[in-house]
């Protein structure tokens, strides 16, 4: 009996010491490809776990079952929240007659009318509020502009709207948002959208978002500041990422150039591990071995942030040289010991029968 529970012990001891695996299977913090992959939890992880709960806290926001309202009192909804949501203009011109606020922050969501119906892609209501003259340019409890909201949430025909009626779209938000010192450009959520805003004469080419608070960003947790159109479409795993580079290519906006932050976008896609994205660049006719501002080249990106399979793509399928220095991180960063041989030794035999 004391055998048997020394051998259990020493199984729970095993399950206890094998690495945490994530969603898809793998170890947490290895590569994902695709909007389905695992999150890295390294401090120096990429941004975009951040981004999708920002997301998800967005969308509770539409629903007065969500989260967000229900911190709101169960006997006093919101009414004006309510009408704008039912696209309700003759009941919001009411609520406005009787003294309500259109530009008061909701409780418990911090959205405002103007954000909630560019959210929602309402432009009768937008018409309504804008009868208001009120200021389309003003951000909400969040820190969050109109634009900014439409942009992120794909509703391009809110992005002409409010182009139409004067709002700045490049306007950035303000520093209490999740993502302070971005605007609608870089927060683009698809080709629309960017087409949207090259309509409205917005300059995708040399936008660059820049920091609130001087020249450090307010919250280095996420790098708010210094981001391009193009390293964000391709560093933040947006699902219509490969159409968007497409699109900006064919505007001539250049796919190899550095943002603010010295990253190119095939750097911000390797961070990431997006191989979508990586093998999208590549078809752009964008050179992976060329280092970023800050000497990273993509395969030195992905693997400071221990995307392995992203590592083999660059080498097996785009055949990126292994450096002693992509040799030596190699061994460092990889997971598990049976992935620490040499770079060389995994890679692919030709295809032609020659000597690997």
């Amino acid at each position: 009996a004391e055998k048997r529970k020394a051998g259990a012990d020493g199984n729970a001891g095993a399950a206890g010491g094998r690495t945490k695996r994530g969603r898809g299977g793998k170890a947490a913090g290895g590569d994902h490809a695709g909007s389905d992959g695992d999150v890295t939890d390294e401090e120096d992880g990429p941004p975009r776990s951040v981004y999708h709960r920002w997301r998800q806290q967005q969308d509770d926001t539409l629903h007065m079952d969500s989260v967000a309202a229900q911190d709101m009192e169960a006997d006093k909804p919101d009414a004006l929240y309510q009408a704008v949501c039912a696209n309700d203009t003759d009941q919001l011109q009411a609520l406005v007659d009787d003294g309500a606020d259109p530009l008061r922050p909701f409780d418990g969501s911090g959205a405002t009318a103007l954000t909630t119906a560019a959210q929602l892609g309402y432009t009768d209501v937008l018409d309504k509020l804008a009868g208001l003259e009120i200021d389309l340019d003003e951000p909400d409890g969040r820190g969050w502009t109109a634009a900014a909201t439409a942009s992120s949430f794909g509703q391009p025909q809110v992005l002409r709207w409010l182009g139409q009626n004067g709002a700045n779209l490049c306007k950035p938000n303000g520093p209490g948002s999740a993502l302070p010192g971005w605007s609608a450009p870089t927060l683009a959520a698809s080709e629309a959208v960017l087409q949207a805003l090259l309509d409205a004469g917005v300059d995708l080419a040399s936008h660059v978002d820049q920091a609130v608070d001087g020249d450090e960003p307010v919250n280095p947790a996420i790098e708010p500041s210094g981001w391009s159109v193009a390293t964000a479409a391709a560093g933040w795993e947006r699902r219509d990422a490969n159409a968007m580079l497409a699109f900006l290519k064919g505007q001539g906006v250049p796919l190899d150039c550095q943002d603010n932050r010295r990253w190119t976008p095939a750097t911000a896609a390797a961070k990431i591990g997006d191989q979508g994205v990586l093998k999208q660049l590549k078809q752009l006719d964008v050179d992976m071995s060329t280092a970023d501002g800050n000497g990273r080249t993509p395969i030195t990106a992905a693997l400071e942030t221990g995307q392995n399979l992203t590592v083999q793509l660059l080498v097996n399928e785009f055949g990126v040289q292994c450096t002693r220095r992509v040799e030596d991180m190699w061994k460092r960063k990889a997971l598990h010991k049976s992935q620490r041989l040499p770079l060389c030794c995994r890679m692919r035999p030709p295809s032609n029968g020659a000597p690997a």
